[in-house]
């Protein structure tokens, strides 16, 4: 299989009239998914679009998505997927950075309306998705396009701002797509048949790599736009007879608040994944101890290593708790020092990898791609070790690291004790300046109760759990974190 693009056409012809995608009221099958992204991808060519060119997507989680993605793939295009809740000013500046030819933007989206509206970004390449594929129907089955592309070719442009607000352009390959989604479907039992709910945006790598393993698989996706309702996707679970499930962290936190949690227990879910950061052990706990009949994977990725990097077998959950696993088929990881010696087990320094999922480089960024990018080496920015089992275990990315007198600290560290107060719905730490120490940490917290100052039984659960220099100095309290769509708290804000 040399691209995702093929194995999805493969799947389309053998599943037929089976469903590929579910959203809202509407689904479509396989056999339809293939065609209509052929019939718009033959439009999007007689628009203009040629091999190579960008073609940014601004559409939220839907089946026109879908379409789009696909359709722009078969016409030899690039996928620039933009986040739905980017400004103006950050759409105008991820197409000028990209020399995007074409735009297409979705219906009831705000911002795409002001697009719409904007003189400065009015042009002839701009269009309304549903508008375009309605008029690709009238393609004729025997003109579309089906041509494959090139696994040498670039085939997607991630922009990512992280947790540190510096956007990037991740550039991807078909063959690094195709790569690793066949390791991440080597470990996890997808299978035709299975009901996926998915809630994360397919225009961040986690999201994408589910988008494309399910359909590689012939499984069917139900999609969801939004964790705002706990219960509602908790019902749709029950309801729909869900077998798998996504999220990161703060997803699993909020559902495990919820009063209604335990009625999964009786669900039909086979297994449950989470990645996008690192969970807190007794979060890991409670899903083992509520969801005893449903299979937890622990996974670990980043966007300019396709997705997937690392996972952790339900099997070593217990033994292995905090890990996030050994590496992915085909995947090569070392832990080297500041110097960039390779260290030994049990030696805490930065994580590098290596594989075909590493990324090409930074578009148009020839010096951010060298710091990251080392004789093939990813340098990820993750601190942590590797046991003497092979399994990773990682502590906080490098810039995060608080420096509070001659102790290097991890705000997860602090996080994960804050966090089990029932008081506190979500909570992010990070360092203040301060003239003694250096830094002194700071939590940022979100709490269930009005009217009410809990620094006192923060602090004092913190002693009892911390070391003094670990505890916070000080507690802000808000209504939300600032977060990417990935559900990462942006800790630059904080």
């Amino acid at each position: 299989m040399e691209s995702v693009l093929e194995g999805v056409i493969k799947k389309c012809h053998q599943s037929n009239d089976n469903i590929a995608l579910v959203y809202e009221n509407e689904f479509i099958t396989y056999s339809d998914l293939l065609r209509k992204s052929q019939q718009l991808g033959t439009v999007l060519k007689l628009k203009g679009v040629r091999p190579g060119d960008r073609v940014c997507l601004f559409v939220k989680n839907s089946i026109d998505y879908v379409i789009a993605y696909y359709a722009i793939w078969f016409s030899g295009a690039v996928v620039i997927a933009l986040d739905v809740d980017v400004k103006l000013e950050q759409i105008k500046t991820i197409l000028e950075h990209s020399q995007a030819f074409m735009l297409l933007t979705g219906k009831g989206l705000k911002t795409a309306d002001y697009i719409h509206e904007n003189k400065n970004f009015k042009n002839d390449t701009i269009y309304v998705l549903e508008n375009l594929i309605s008029e690709s129907q009238s393609i004729n089955n025997d003109n579309v396009l089906t041509t494959l592309p090139n696994p040498a070719s670039i085939a997607s442009i991630i922009y990512t701002s992280g947790t540190t607000g510096e956007p990037k352009g991740v550039v991807l390959t078909h063959n690094n797509i195709i790569k690793n989604m066949l390791s991440i479907m080597a470990y996890l039992p997808i299978s035709r048949g299975d009901k996926t709910l998915n809630v994360l945006p397919f225009y961040y790598s986690y999201g994408n790599s589910i988008l494309h393993t399910h359909l590689l698989s012939g499984a069917t996706l139900y999609l969801e736009n939004s964790m705002l309702f706990p219960k509602k996707i908790i019902d749709k679970v029950i309801a729909e007879s869900i077998t798998s499930f996504y999220g990161v962290p703060s997803t699993y936190i909020l559902l495990l608040k919820n009063k209604t949690f335990n009625r999964l227990s009786d669900s039909h879910l086979k297994y449950i994944a989470q990645a996008g950061g690192k969970m807190p052990d007794y979060v890991t706990r409670q899903l083992l101890d509520s969801l005893q009949s449903t299979d937890l994977f622990v996974m670990y990725g980043q966007t300019e290593a396709t997705a997937r990097i690392a996972y952790l077998e339900p099997e070593y959950l217990q033994k292995k708790i905090g890990s996030v696993g050994r590496p992915v088929k085909d995947v090569k990881v070392e832990i080297r020092s500041e110097k960039g010696e390779v260290l030994a087990d049990n030696v805490e320094g930065e994580l590098y990898i290596k594989g075909e999922n590493v990324m090409q480089g930074y578009w148009a960024d020839q010096q951010m791609t060298k710091r990251v990018l080392i004789d093939g080496w990813l340098k990820t920015g993750d601190i942590g070790y590797i046991d003497t089992d092979g399994f990773i275990f990682l502590s906080g990315r490098n810039g995060d690291m608080l420096k509070v007198g001659g102790h290097r600290i991890s705000p997860l560290e602090i996080e994960e004790i804050i966090i089990q107060l029932d008081f506190i719905d979500e909570v992010a730490v990070t360092g203040i300046d301060d003239m003694i120490n250096g830094q002194v940490p700071k939590a940022v917290v979100v709490v269930n109760e009005v009217n009410n100052n809990f620094d006192r039984e923060i602090k004092s659960y913190c002693s009892k759990n911390l070391a003094g220099y670990k505890i916070p100095k000080v507690i802000e309290y808000v209504k939300e974190l600032p977060k990417t769509s990935s559900g990462k708290v942006k800790r630059y804000l904080l």
